[in-house]
C-alpha cells in the first residue's frame, strides 16, 4: 500500500512484462465496485454506476467503442480509463502546443454485453491502472465528473437570452 496524497492505493510492479511499470489498484468500497456478471437495465445505468465507481476510485472514464446489431441496437459497449492508449508522436511539420502526458497505456476497462433476456451484463472488469489515482480534492476536475446542475444551466440560458455576458 502506498499513500498517494491521502489516498491508499495498492501498488505492484509488473515484473512479467515491464519491471519499471507500477500497477495501481484503487481502494473502493465493495458495493460501488463492478463485478463480472453484474446486470443493468440500460446503458445509462451502466455508465452512471461505473462513473460513480470511477469518481470514488480517482480517475475519469470515457466510452471507447461499441458494437451494434443490424437493427442499430447496441449489443456491446466498452468503457476505458481516460489514460488508456497513447498519443501519436508524428507532427507532420505542424507545431503543436506542448501539453502534459495525457495517455499512459492504462488497461483499466469495463465491457458490457446485451443479455439474451433483458438489459446488459458486465463481461470484463479490469481495475489495474498504470498511473496513480487523482486526489479527492481534484476529482471534480476530471472530465467525466464535470457537471453543471440543472439550475445553473437554466440561469446561464436566461443570461444568454437576456444578452448578459
Amino acid at each position: 500500500m502506498e499513500a498517494n496524497n491521502g489516498i491508499l492505493v495498492h501498488m505492484e510492479t509488473d515484473s512479467e512484462t515491464n519491471p519499471s511499470v507500477s500497477i495501481f489498484y484503487p481502494q473502493v468500497i465493495g458495493e460501488l465496485t463492478p463485478f463480472q456478471g453484474q446486470q443493468f437495465e440500460t446503458l445509462e445505468e451502466v455508465y452512471d454506476f461505473y462513473n460513480q465507481y470511477v469518481r470514488e476510485a480517482g480517475f475519469s472514464v470515457r466510452s471507447y467503442s461499441s458494437k451494434k446489431s443490424k437493427d442499430g441496437e447496441v449489443i456491446r459497449k466498452k468503457y476505458v480509463c481516460n489514460k488508456e492508449g497513447s498519443w501519436s508522436t508524428e507532427t507532420n511539420g505542424v507545431v503543436k502546443r506542448r501539453r502534459g502526458v495525457g495517455r499512459e497505456s492504462c488497461k483499466a476497462r469495463l465491457i458490457v454485453v446485451k443479455s439474451k433476456y433483458a438489459g446488459y451484463v458486465v463481461t470484463i472488469f479490469e481495475q489495474a491502472h498504470t498511473h496513480p489515482m487523482t486526489t479527492p480534492r481534484r476529482r471534480h476536475l476530471l472530465k467525466s465528473h464535470r457537471r453543471i446542475s440543472g439550475v445553473d444551466q437554466l440561469v446561464a440560458q436566461q443570461l444568454i437570452s437576456a444578452n448578459v455576458s
